[in-house]
């Protein structure tokens, strides 16, 4: 759409009232609740910072819940080989200040997760015959994925292995010659029982018979096309399969460096694996995980919320939102969840303390309540983290390896050791196990989880580990250097070699391919082969072939936009893949801001054909173009038209009564009044339900997207960014919003497309959308597409970009001007 606000005008206010692009408060106010409070309510006032953490509805302050118990203070005692003498036992130290986060507790009546398109929700799984659901000797029997490493849920030691492992059986995956593409190769498992879960290169969710090897299902994780999962990361919580994966690929022919797109998927486990719900795809970024009982925590790099969500259903249980912080999740166990809060930006050693600024926080995983905070003095970033024995270790360089009491967060103590962050690390039975490398140093490394001595050093020489698997009793490696690839045994307690499982000179589960799981007995490595190790060899099972994708191509559906082609600005109209353009206004004047309405007869605009900006209406087809709600000032604008659903009201912009405010009028230009009346206010648009509309208002201080009751009443505040907001735009579901966030100042009204959902905060780049080139999108009626205009090397000649939220297809660039708006459903062939 274009700028309506009169350019000038607009610009010289904004500037005025708005505070400068870097000063942001310490304790900005968070959505007043999640999904947003019913419409016939008045607002909730966010409480400040300093009493947010007692208000009813926030995180307990970790001043109520200090224990009064002593934490016993460990003794460090290096071993007789290696001296520590950084190992130098610290008391208990934590603070007690309030929490910045703050938190609201979301009921389980919130809106559920929007799916793109909603039947990738249904059951994608190919037929095979249902196998009998071997039942398995307790819950904490197995891995919850990624062999117990950092970032899971808890450490579940697997039974005993036996003392002599043989092959028990080997699938080859799919090599293909030179010319035919890309190998296919295991990057994730889960074990549990006799049932083996495997994620393929090719985002193809594997359901084996770890007995036998043989598939019993599949499920396909991506909707379309994928173009290779370069990673995944699954956890088996209860009854429910979460599954991250990320897929590199290029976008256009001929591009150097690949894109990047990221899914979050929850599945039932057995049976089929059907879908139950997921989050929209995330391009360019990654969503950030951890679960924790029914929980499940999100969060990404987009803003500071963290989001938990039912496992089950996919409803928003709680959330915090701390726009000031940026959030790295650590560890989960059964009742809490890990994490450390960082400030935006990086520190400046000159004005800001650099050993207090990670702040590491527990919260309470059903409540969302804050349990306890920490803040050690580190001199570096903690890179990551592992529960064992009721502590939290605290991994990075320099060295960081910390304890810290996962049921009160004090300091326990702190090692010398220092583990390489990026290499396969373990923990549990306690012990910690991690790889040493620095100058002339290659070492796997055991310490004591209780006391963070060092128990032995292992000599890897040349080798370079690429997976480790703690059992009860042992340590497994993987390990490869220039000629061969080796999987290895070490003696947890002391580090010894034990023997050599496997040795070859292929690279079958070489890095990056290496995957690492036990259970019942059996030991089970992924790469380019898929191998089982147990007591004993069983028939080689079937190989695992590639599946072919074919991404479908969505009809053409109509669009309304404005162009200048023409040499003035007019109204026009297309099918979605540029054909069938026509010129709807060819008034002699400028026409802006085209939108149907929802029953597809009329079409509301701005005009300047009289000179002045006006508010005009005509015909789908162009006809019986006439003026609404007329001023015929030069100082006055009316703009920014957007219909309720029954096509009965327009809520429009207009500065009539002195400033920018969202007024309202019927199509036959009765019952026209204004619906805000407290600052600058802009950008209507109407919820799919007709209850809400969503606007822009510097109310807060800033541009920010704001929701209030369709009689304007209940005005609450949705973001919360030093940035400016502009142009929202309703998923057809209702529960997400499209918009444009302005991200550099010198970028006009152009920024990127932000996705936000409502019962959470959660937000996520849309895809394809380019930095401080973009503005005002337009969901198409089925949800599939999101259409938005595009800034050019020449600023008269703006693109509409055209992206699919259901595939991974290249967006579909139209050289149609600019402002889009997709025909209603009722026009939709």
């Amino acid at each position: 759409m274009r700028v309506f606000l009169g350019l000038v005008i607009v610009a010289i206010v904004a500037v005025a009232c708005r505070p400068g692009p870097t000063v942001v408060p310490i304790a900005r106010p968070s959505p007043t609740s999640l999904p947003p409070t019913p419409l016939n309510q008045e607002p909730t006032r966010r409480p400040t910072e300093a009493a947010s953490l007692r208000a009813a509805d926030t995180a307990t302050s970790p001043a109520e819940i200090t224990p009064t118990e002593p934490v016993p203070t460990a003794t460090l005692e290096p071993t007789a080989t290696v001296a520590l003498a950084t190992a130098t036992p610290l008391p208990p130290t934590a603070t007690s200040a309030p929490v910045t986060p703050t938190v609201t507790v979301v009921t389980l009546a919130a809106t559920k997760v929007l799916t793109m398109p909603a039947a990738t929700a249904q059951a994608r799984a190919t037929p095979v015959p249902s196998p009998t659901v071997v039942s398995y000797p307790g819950s904490g029997s197995g891995w919850a994925g990624d062999g117990g490493g950092p970032g899971n849920a808890s450490y579940s030691p697997s039974p005993p292995l036996p003392g002599s492992l043989v092959q028990s059986w080997r699938m080859d995956l799919y090599k293909p010659d030179s010319s035919s593409g890309l190998s296919l190769r295991i990057v994730s498992m889960a074990a549990r029982g006799d049932t083996l879960y495997a994620v393929s290169s090719q985002g193809i969710l594997y359901r084996l018979d770890a007995r036998t090897g043989r598939v019993q299902n599949t499920t396909t994780l991506w909707d379309e096309g994928p173009r290779g999962a370069f990673g995944a990361r699954m956890a088996l919580v209860g009854d429910h399969l979460v599954i991250g994966l990320g897929d590199l690929f290029m976008q256009y022919r001929g591009q150097r460096s690949p894109s990047y797109r990221s899914r979050l998927v929850v599945l039932e486990a057995g049976g089929q694996n059907r879908i139950r719900w997921q989050l929209p795809d995330y391009y360019n970024s990654g969503y950030a995980w951890l679960a924790s009982g029914n929980i499940l925590l999100v969060s990404t790099q987009s803003n500071g919320d963290l989001i938990a969500f039912d496992l089950a259903t996919g409803y928003a249980r709680w959330s915090h939102s701390d726009p000031e912080a940026w959030w790295s999740l650590l560890a989960a166990d059964d009742s809490k969840f890990y994490l450390v809060r960082r400030p935006r930006g990086y520190p400046a050693p000159e004005t800001e303390d650099y050993l207090r600024r990670q702040r590491f926080v527990a919260f309470n995983a059903a409540t969302g309540k804050v349990a306890w905070e920490s803040q050690p003095e580190i001199r570096d970033d903690v890179q990551s983290a592992m529960l064992s024995e009721g502590r939290l270790i605290l991994i990075g360089w320099n060295p960081i390896l910390i304890a810290l009491s996962a049921q009160f967060g004090k300091e326990l103590w702190r090692s010398g050791v220092s583990l390489s962050s990026y290499s396969p690390m373990a923990a549990g039975g306690g012990s910690i196990v991690g790889r040493v490398y620095d100058v002339g140093r290659n070492e796997l490394v055991g310490v004591d989880a209780q006391n963070g001595s060092e128990k032995w050093r292992l000599s890897l020489a040349d080798a370079y580990p690429s997976g480790l698997l703690l059992t009860r009793d042992d340590v497994f490696v993987t390990l490869h250097d220039n000629e061969k690839s080796y999987l290895r045994r070490v003696n947890a307690q002391t580090g010894k070699w034990v023997s050599t499982v496997l040795e070859e000179t292929s690279p079958s589960y070489a890095y990056p391919g290496t995957v690492l799981a036990a259970t019942e007995g059996r030991l089970l490595l992924g790469g380019f082969s898929l191998i089982v190790f147990a007591g004993q060899a069983v028939t080689a099972p079937s190989p695992i072939t590639p599946v072919k994708f074919v991404t479908t191509t969505l009809p053409a559906l109509p669009l309304y936009y404005e162009s200048t082609v023409s040499g003035n600005g007019d109204v026009w109209r297309s099918l979605s893949d540029g054909t069938g353009a026509a010129n709807l206004t060819n008034s002699g004047g400028d026409d802006w801001d085209p939108a149907p309405a929802p029953d597809g007869r009329l079409v509301a605009f701005e005009s300047y054909r009289t000179g002045t900006s006006e508010f005009w209406l005509m015909r789908s087809d162009g006809a019986d173009q006439h003026p609404l709600a007329e001023t015929r000032n030069a100082n006055v604008y009316n703009a920014h038209p957007s219909w309720s659903p029954d096509s009965g009201q327009i809520a429009f912009v207009s500065n009539r009564g002195g400033e920018f405010q969202v007024w309202v009028i019927r199509p036959d230009g009765s019952d026209l009044h204004p619906l805000t009346a407290e600052g600058r206010n802009t950008d209507p648009a109407w919820s799919p339900d007709g209850k809400a509309i969503a606007f822009i208002s510097n109310r807060g201080g800033n541009d920010d997207v704001w929701l209030m009751n369709a009689d304007g009443s209940a005005a609450r505040q949705v973001t919360f960014t030093s940035e400016r907001e502009a142009s929202p735009a309703w998923s057809p579901d209702g529960r997400y919003l499209a918009f444009t966030r302005q991200v550099s100042p010198h970028a006009a009204d152009w920024g990127q497309i932000i996705i936000k959902r409502l019962d959470g905060g959660l937000e996520i780049l849309a895809p394809y959308s380019q930095y401080a080139s973009d503005r005002n999108p337009s969901w198409s009626p089925d949800g599939t597409r999101l259409a938005w205009a595009r800034k050019t090397e020449d600023p008269g000649k703006p693109q509409v970009v055209i992206a699919r939220l259901d595939a991974g297809a290249p967006p579909a660039i139209l050289d149609i001007r600019a402002d889009p708006a997709w025909a209603p459903a009722a026009q939709q062939p």
